[in-house]
């Protein structure tokens, strides 16, 4: 081969060649690319948070085991009180604080959802005695969440049951701030 050849651009129909050969790679790669960062962010976890505090002061006790019943999961608080759980799977659990000289607390019916915290607050009472018996408290969601920056609308699979739903189309129109064309196409 010349040298020439690799100095100067092709020409007539391998340029055209070339110019299809590349809008097809284009057509491959690009949607790849676009779907790759929501791919990357798509969560299965979330995160449980919170501060525990003697029941009788209000003070934060450091030092308190907090653990998810019927997981490995679990955290101690720290000087402050506070403590967190990270990669909490997405579901309903029961979470439990226990420290020696407190009656264990059991809090139930938390929900955890993806990307999201959910605070679990504490407040632990005295004991003297060593009793056996666990305090359970079920706790209502709260309906403000002051680490949402932004309008949010979490479903759980109880919610969709009695929905007239069929499909995803079907579900999205349920949603406020959403319209369905002549055409079928959702806007």
């Amino acid at each position: 081969m010349r040298l020439s050849n690799f100095m100067y651009p092709p020409t007539g129909l391998q340029s055209t060649h070339m110019v299809r050969m590349m809008y097809r790679i284009a057509c491959i790669i690009l949607p790849v690319l676009m779907l790759a960062p929501d791919i990357a962010h798509a969560e299965t976890s979330g995160k449980i948070a919170g501060v525990i505090r003697d029941k009788a002061t209000q003070d934060p006790l450091p030092g308190v085991n907090i653990k998810i019943v019927g997981t490995s999961l679990r955290a101690i608080s720290g000087p402050y009180g506070e403590y967190f759980i990270l990669n909490v799977p997405i579901g309903a659990y029961a979470i439990e604080a226990q420290m020696m000289g407190y009656l264990t607390v059991r809090n139930s019916s938390i929900s955890v959802n993806a990307d999201l915290t959910t605070r679990v607050n504490f407040s632990l009472h005295t004991t003297v005695l060593a009793l056996n018996e666990t305090l359970t408290i079920t706790a209502p969601r709260s309906l403000i969440r002051p680490d949402l920056t932004a309008s949010s609308d979490v479903m759980t699979a109880d919610d969709l049951r009695p929905l007239p739903i069929t499909s995803i189309a079907d579900l999205i129109t349920l949603q406020s701030g959403t319209v369905r064309d002549a055409d079928g196409g959702l806007h």
